[in-house]
Parts: structure tokens; C-alpha cells; sequence
């Protein structure tokens, strides 16, 4: 089939604009004064006509933004009118795609919880099964066939919970979010002993705990993540069994913090991706209180926390970040850990209100690109232009092809532009827990390359498929590909843990991923409602829809 005869959806080259946000630091309008009512003004605004909640800067409504919106207002002791919407217009997902199914199930059966809506599943025993150690594109309670993902809906799966004798995990966070989910919906666990020792096994010397993913691994120091440690330590409390080596337990926690009171990932210096975020805190406070302990500086972790909180109301991820629902939820949460409740630890604060610059309408232009696209001749080009486009990313490592392709634009001048990128199938990198992933590098080429720079690309691109570790695929792979202008991509980072660290690199230069998959050619087109974490990084980095080409498209 000829590029000129697609009849699939036209996909763009995602352009976020965040204007105001981004020069919030020149233009300041006027200053206001933010505190916890801020907050619950900002999860309220987050409400759409149907009555559920969903981004601040999208019409969607699915589960992974209702449950920290109601969550954020149930610490404030917020009641949330007309329960009866979220419940029925706030639990669901993507149409034709489950995505990251035991954090849905988790968000599904909590929100129902919180909003005190009866459940039928109440006394029903289920036996928690572990898949194994293969890394699955898209995980589920149910099991791995690709049907349920792909035909997911909200029916097919409460059928599969009703008749459900077992529900599957395959590491901890999985586990973690059967657990809570299974606990909230009134339901029992049959074989609490063995997923005590499933967890127990991950332990490593110094007390925190390392998401083993190989069935020969043994648990690092380097690798213990606190948020890994959270999902065991709040897995153990939910079985009703102690954490084993709490004290050192406790202690690997107290590393992870840092002198302004935030926590990373790890105490240990030099490991990808260890930043003081949010989420780590989070976990951080949250495993302390399972162990009934406070952060050794508890006053500075509150002042940290309150750092985040943004002239809209809510609270980034990290200083200086956006306001998103959950990293809302999760610094409300940790304050009221910390403090007498929520309310009393979000203080009073005077911020500088972001100011807008209107850009002129003779100013602005809408560039559109086709990434991942089949390769396609000459004589499709006008075709091309005719539909708009700006730019064409061939799904390709052929420069030739993009070669021949240019001089015929130059010749007749239009406003287009080729690149190349490939996905690199044959990659494969190593992450923390002794896991092999796949589907983790696309790439933008140049076609303007000189020989030398082009033999650069090509020596990075033969050290992918050598299973290196996610360090050494860093610096021999992303690394070189990034200093000759390219954007690096990942098709699924399979975890949010996985994703932050290479992400957050990304952001800081680091040799992390510097663009970021949400939108696909696949249903629902926007990748970020499958995977939910990627929402924090769409203004951080380059954000890329691509058509995932597989032959010609139809």
C-alpha cells in the first residue's frame, strides 16, 4: 500500500506548550498566597463535566487520576459531591487496552474504598500466584494473554474478578498492588506464607529490598530502591508479619535521605536516576510508618515537601515541576504522616503567580511529523505535503533512502524534512533486579550525517543487542547517539521504577532517554493514559506519537 493511499489516523509529532509554566520564572504576574484549601482548589479544578477526574490539560477520566484525586481529598477532609460520577465514569481505562493492569486493579478497588461503595467481592479467598520471571509487556491479576490487553473492558475484567479463584503477580510492586486491592475490595488471601517468603528472599544485606527479577538473583545492596522496600514492607503489614531485619531495615531508609530532607531511591552515589523526588519520599515516610518510625529530619523533609507545592495549588514531582495529581496525593499524604494531619502540615506560603505571554498569531506555527512511518519514494512526497506535513521520521537505518528523498525536497523547495528512526529490535539492556528488557530504543538519525558521524551512530547501535547493563547501555549507546543530536525513546520501560531513573537522566542530561513515546498508532493513540507515569515527563522532554510501522500501514 502507498503512502499516499493511508487510510489510518494521521499521527503528529506531539508539540507540548507550556508557556506560562515555562516562564514562570520572567514573567510574574502578581504573587498569591497558596495552602491546603490550594490544594483542594487544584484537585477540584482536575474535575471534568462527567463528574470524574482526570490531567488538568485533558478530557480523559480513567482510574490512574481518580483515585490520588480522591485520595488528596479525603486527607483534607474534603467531602467529594455526586461519589455516584467518579464511580461511574472515574474507574476505567483506555478502550481496547488493559496497560498496566495490577496498578488498574489496585486503583479500581482503592477508590471504590475511599468513595465506601459496597463490595460483592467481600469474603471471597484468592490464592496470589507468581507468573515468573519474564518481563511482560503488559501485566495483568489475569494472566498474559495478549487478548485480554488488547480487548480489555471494564466488563470482561469484573467477569474475570467475580469467577477469579487466582490472581497472578510477577515482582514486588505487582504484588504490593494486588495486596492493597485485595484488602480494600474485603477479599482473603489463601497462601499468605508463601508470599511472605517471596518477599523475605529480597532482602539484601542492608536491610532494604531489591525487586529480583531472575530466578537465580540474589538481592544487592546497590540495587535495594525504596520504593521496592515500600511495597515489601507494606506487603508484610497487610499479611500481618513483621519486617525481618527491621532495624537495618530502618536504617537503609535513613540513608536514602538527603541534607535538604528529601529521599532518593538509594543512599549510594553515582547510581542512574537517583534524585530526591516525591515518590521516594512518599515511600520513604510511608515504610517509616510501617515500622513506626520518623525521618531523622523530619523538619527538613516537611520543608521540602512544602517546596513542591505550586501557585495553582498542587505539587511537582520534584522542585520546580509541574502540578500533577498523584505527585499531589503523594506530597498531601506524606505531610499528614509527618504532621498532626495533612491540613496542618501544608503551610501558608506567598509564591509568584506565573504570567502569560500571548504569542501574535503571525508567530505561531503548528509543525506536524510522521514518526516510525514506512519508508516511502519520491512520488509520495506530494501527497505528503498535501496532508501537511513538516516531517517524516522513516522507520529506517538506511541513509540512502532518506538521502534520495531530500534532494528531491531541495530541488523543489518544500517545507518538509526526513530523518530516520528506527527501533531497534534487537536491542536488549539489563535493569536492577537482573531483568532483560526489550522494546527499548528507537532513534532519530540524521541523513545530513557526515561519514564519520554516521560511523559513530553505527558503533553504538553494535553494542545494543549485548545485553549491557543499563549504566553501560548509558554511556556506550544513548550516550554517543545523544552528542550527535538524536532522540532516544524507549517503545515501554515496563515499570515506573525502571522509568523514572532513565527518564530523570534524560531531564538532567544524563545520558537518560531525552524523549518520551505518548502517543502511538495503536488504541487509545495516547500512550500516557496506558502508561500513566509518563504524564510527568511530556513538558520535561520531547514528546513523540509515532505509527510503529510493521510493513506497509493500511
Amino acid at each position: 500500500m502507498k503512502c499516499a493511499k493511508l487510510k489510518m489516523p494521521i499521527i503528529i509529532l506531539l508539540v507540548s506548550l507550556y508557556v506560562g509554566h515555562a516562564l514562570a520564572d520572567d514573567i510574574v504576574a502578581d504573587d498569591i498566597v497558596v495552602d491546603a484549601d490550594s490544594v483542594s482548589q487544584y484537585v477540584l479544578s482536575c474535575r471534568k463535566p462527567n463528574g470524574a477526574f482526570g490531567p488538568r490539560d485533558q478530557e480523559y477520566t480513567d482510574a490512574a487520576w481518580n483515585y490520588p484525586a480522591v485520595q488528596t481529598l479525603t486527607l483534607l477532609n474534603k467531602s467529594i459531591e455526586n461519589r455516584e460520577a467518579v464511580l461511574k465514569h472515574g474507574l476505567g481505562f483506555p478502550t481496547g487496552h488493559g496497560g498496566y493492569g495490577h496498578w488498574l486493579f489496585f486503583h479500581q478497588q482503592m477508590t471504590r474504598k475511599l468513595l465506601k461503595q459496597a463490595s460483592s467481592l467481600k469474603g471471597k479467598e484468592v490464592k496470589l500466584v507468581q507468573q515468573g520471571y519474564k518481563a511482560i509487556y503488559y501485566g495483568s491479576p489475569f494472566g498474559s494473554d495478549s487478548n485480554l490487553m488488547f480487548q480489555a473492558n471494564q466488563k470482561m475484567l469484573a467477569e474475570h474478578i467475580d469467577r477469579a479463584t487466582q490472581l497472578q503477580y510477577y515482582n514486588l510492586s505487582s504484588l504490593y498492588y494486588l495486596l492493597a486491592a485485595v484488602d480494600a475490595a474485603g477479599m482473603r488471601v489463601s497462601n499468605a506464607d508463601d508470599l511472605v517468603a517471596f518477599i523475605n528472599a529480597r532482602q539484601s544485606a542492608n536491610g532494604g529490598f531489591v525487586d529480583v527479577r531472575v530466578e537465580d538473583g540474589k538481592p544487592t545492596d546497590r540495587e535495594a530502591h525504596i520504593a521496592h522496600t515500600f511495597h515489601a514492607v507494606s506487603s508484610l503489614g497487610l499479611l500481618s508479619s513483621d519486617v525481618p531485619n527491621s532495624v537495618r531495615c530502618e536504617q537503609f531508609i535513613h540513608s536514602c535521605q538527603q541534607a535538604t530532607g528529601a529521599f532518593r531511591w538509594n543512599g549510594a552515589e553515582g547510581l542512574p536516576g537517583n534524585y530526591s523526588d516525591i515518590y521516594y519520599t512518599w515511600a520513604a515516610i510511608r515504610s517509616l510508618d510501617e515500622l513506626k518510625r520518623k525521618p531523622n529530619m523530619a523538619d527538613q523533609c516537611v520543608d521540602w515537601i512544602n517546596s513542591l507545592q505550586n501557585a495553582d495549588g498542587g505539587f511537582g514531582d520534584q522542585p520546580s515541576w509541574r502540578s500533577r495529581l498523584y505527585s499531589t496525593y503523594y506530597a498531601t499524604d506524606a505531610l499528614g504522616v509527618l504532621c498532626t494531619d495533612a491540613k496542618t502540615g501544608i503551610k501558608s506560603k506567598r509564591l509568584g503567580r506565573p504570567g502569560v505571554e500571548i504569542i501574535k498569531d503571525d508567530e505561531f506555527k503548528v509543525f506536524q511529523g510522521l514518526h516510525n512511518m514506512p519508508v516511502c519514494t519520491v512520488a509520495e512526497l506530494a501527497e505528503l505535503r498535501r496532508r501537511k506535513f513538516n516531517l517524516i521520521a522513516l522507520k529506517s537505518s538506511d541513509f540512502a533512502v532518506a538521502t534520495t528523498l531530500l534532494k528531491s525536497i531541495r530541488a523543489t523547495q518544500q517545507p518538509l524534512d526526513v530523518v530516520l528512526c528506527p527501533e531497534s529490535y534487537s536491542h536488549r539492556l539489563r535493569r536492577h533486579g537482573g531483568v532483560t528488557l526489550d522494546h527499548v530504543a528507537n532513534f532519530t538519525l540524521d541523513a545530513n550525517w557526515s561519514e564519520e558521524q554516521r560511523a559513530k551512530w553505527q558503533a553504538a547501535d553494535l553494542q545494543g543487542p549485548n545485553r549491557l547493563l543499563w549504566k553501560d547501555y548509558q554511556q556506550k549507546v544513548i550516550g554517543p547517539a545523544q552528542q550527535l543530536g538524536s532522540l532516544v525513546y524507549p517503545e515501554h520501560e515496563f515499570e515506573m521504577e525502571y522509568g523514572y531513573s532513565a527518564y530523570d537522566d534524560g531531564v538532567y542530561k544524563k545520558n537518560g532517554y531525552n524523549a518520551v513515546l505518548a502517543g502511538f498508532n495503536w488504541e487509545p493513540h495516547d500512550f500516557v493514559r496506558v502508561f500513566p507515569w509518563r504524564e510527568r515527563y511530556v513538558d520535561k522532554l520531547t514528546p513523540i506519537a509515532d505509527a510503529d510501522a510493521h510493513g506497509d500501514l493500511k
